[in-house]
């Protein structure tokens, strides 16, 4: 939920069948996070060292995404009467940073606020900002699109977009946040064709509307845009590889093979 990596479908959708199912009540979710926080606070333990606590939280978690964690489980225990749709632009809502003006309306209005979230720090996100005005109609249209499937049967009140399947972008955060610093430019037209190679994969339908499919780029995430881009001159290029019905992956393939590739499994590659 933090990081509004995945559309609200992916990311409540079981959660909330079980509420339904179990009929689970507000305090019983909030009773189930506050848990969650202290199983993970204790899950590198440092009973032998002269201080007192628990290493997790205090050397391997950043103070910011603490935080917002905390921030969030007012959101949470609502799941027991609010639609994951609702709940989650709410979410996007209440989190919209006010040092970047007005809460966004219009087609890419869910899409911002998403890429906003996932780039968590005040000066990234203010350079995303920047970065999305300038972006080119193309990748623009893209992620707006795109970033406004839910994977449920609601849509959002703003930026409605019907259809699906749904994409969760997996290491979407960590990839934008890294090519940000790097070179702001290519982060965002980046993002969008990993989209638009997964809805080539995947075709828009109105029966997959409340699905999802989760595409991984963490070949991306470990590579600088620069490394990105220089791929093609080095005898490589990247592809989006579907693996099955729900999961595509970014790879990089030698150019020389990519012929047998294409032959091998060419419905399955973009």
């Amino acid at each position: 939920l933090v990081q509004a990596e995945a559309p609200p479908g992916a990311l409540f959708g079981n959660f909330r069948q079980l509420i339904e199912a179990e009929g689970i009540s507000s305090a019983d979710i909030a009773f189930y996070f506050l848990h969650w926080v202290t199983d993970l606070a204790g899950a590198i333990p440092a009973p032998l060292h002269g201080y007192k606590g628990c290493e997790k939280f205090v050397l391997k978690f950043p103070q910011s995404v603490l935080a917002s964690f905390i921030r969030s489980f007012p959101f949470l225990p609502k799941l027991a009467d609010t639609p994951p749709v609702e709940l989650f632009e709410s979410f996007l809502v209440e989190w919209w940073p006010t040092v970047l003006g007005p809460v966004p309306h219009g087609p890419g209005a869910i899409a911002l606020m998403r890429l906003v979230i996932q780039a968590q720090n005040a000066e990234d996100q203010a350079m995303l900002q920047a970065q999305w005005r300038v972006l080119p109609e193309e990748h623009k249209s893209t992620l707006s699109r795109e970033m406004a499937l839910t994977g449920a049967a609601d849509t959002y009140s703003i930026s409605a977009q019907s259809g699906g399947p749904a994409f969760l972008v997996y290491y979407s955060p960590a990839f934008l946040r890294a090519c940000l610093q790097e070179r702001p430019n290519a982060a965002l037209p980046i993002l969008s064709e990993v989209y638009a190679a997964g809805r080539d994969l995947f075709p828009l339908s109105a029966k997959a509307s409340c699905m999802s499919v989760t595409l991984f780029i963490d070949k991306l995430k470990s590579c600088t845009a620069d490394r990105i881009a220089a791929a093609h001159a080095e005898g490589y290029c990247w592809l989006l590889v579907k693996h099955n019905s729900h999961e595509a992956v970014v790879e990089q393939h030698p150019l020389d093979a990519l012929p047998q590739l294409l032959l091998e499994r060419g419905s399955e590659c973009r």
